[in-house]
């Protein structure tokens, strides 16, 4: 069997750990990895004697780290439910101030509203009495 494992997976794999906490071992805890080329994204290799090795030398070994690691998730969980409860109230409050400010826009477009009716009404009869002057004549007369 080889030494060699050849990607993040088998490298998880082996560790018995997720994907992502083997790649932020080897950004933070110096997991030890080769990268065969250049990047970030560059593919991956390790030697089994090498991460063994590595699990060693750390004093608390890999399942003292997983709870390290959910210690961290939970705090940093925290600290989000945190800023989303305050974005909510902030949320809340600028609903509540548009709200307040739609209150004389919706006045005003009724008064514009009733306005317009008003100029509609007074052009329909002005346009009345242009097409039926004699209405206008037989209705003076009738009073």
């Amino acid at each position: 069997m080889s030494d060699v494992l050849n990607s993040w997976k088998e490298i998880a794999a082996y560790l018995n750990a997720g994907l992502r906490t083997v790649q932020r071992w080897e950004r933070e805890r110096q997991l030890p990895v080769r990268r065969v080329g250049d990047g970030a994204r560059a593919p991956v290799l390790a030697l089994k004697s090498d991460i063994d090795a590595w699990v060693r030398t750390r004093k608390r070994g890999v399942r003292k780290l997983r709870s390290e690691e959910f210690r961290y998730e939970i705090s940093r969980t925290e600290e989000l439910l945190n800023e989303a409860r305050l974005l909510t109230a902030k949320n809340a409050n600028l609903r509540h101030e548009l709200r307040d400010a739609q209150v004389p826009f919706r006045n005003n477009f009724t008064a514009l509203r009733e306005c317009l009716r008003e100029m509609r009404s007074k052009q329909y009869q002005t346009a009345n009495l242009r097409k039926f002057p004699q209405a206008e004549s037989t209705q003076s007369g009738a009073d």
